[in-house]
This record gives C-alpha cells, structure tokens and sequence, in this order.
C-alpha cells in the first residue's frame, strides 16, 4: 500500500475521532447553556416578584394592593408552571433539593406559605 493512501486513512480517521469529539462536547455545553437559561429565567421571575413585592408596600390603596397581590400570586404561578415544565428531572433527588430552594427562595421574598402551597399544589395538580 503506497505512503499516500495510508497518511489518507490516517487523516480521515483523525478527522471521524475530531468530529465525534467535538459533537460530544458540543451537546455537553449545550445542556449547561440551556441551565443556564432556566437559572437565567429564574432569576428573572424573582426579581420581578420582588418588585412588585416592594410596590405592595409602597401602595396605600388597599384595593389596588389587593389586586397588587393576588396579580403577584396568579403570575408566580403561571411562572412556576412554565419553569417546572422545562424542567425534566421528575422523581428525582435533584429535583426535589431544586423543589425545596425555590421555596426557600419564595419565603425570603415574603411570601407567604398558604401561597407557596397553593402554587406548589397548582403547578401539580394537588387537590
């Protein structure tokens, strides 16, 4: 067999193991891109909950807090069923520690747990 064919063989074959690596690391950045994202998003809905968390307070109208608040409870939930949704780890231990920072997370942003509860049973359709 001539020098030319075996570098040829050589050079594809380098060439097929790049490729195989490169689509493994892309996929592998890719997911920790798309986690990203969700945290992203996340961060995102807290933010804007506090936000309006602070306007509630601000707000001496007790009728527009109290559509302040219920607006802010009907739009976590809708959030937290969207997030919940991208999220796929169901039934597992990450998911549940996940589940239980989110909550965390909430009642540092005051709200309330009757709330939290009602999201949660919401989200999952708990009766």
């Amino acid at each position: 067999m001539p020098i030319s064919e075996i570098l040829m063989i050589l050079f594809t074959a380098v060439i097929a193991v790049s490729t195989v690596f490169y689509t493994i690391y892309s996929h592998k950045l890719w997911k920790e891109t798309y986690s990203n994202t969700l945290i992203s998003k996340f961060t995102l809905l807290m933010n804007y909950i506090n936000m309006v968390d602070e306007k509630i307070k601000d707000i001496k109208d007790e009728n527009e807090k109290k559509f302040l608040e219920e607006y802010k409870l009907l739009f976590t939930e809708l959030s937290m069923k969207t997030l919940f949704k991208e999220v796929s780890l169901k039934n597992s231990s990450e998911y549940n520690n996940f589940i239980k920072k989110i909550f965390l997370i909430l009642t540092k942003y005051n709200i309330k747990q009757e709330e939290i509860s009602l999201i949660y049973n919401k989200i999952f359709n708990i009766k």
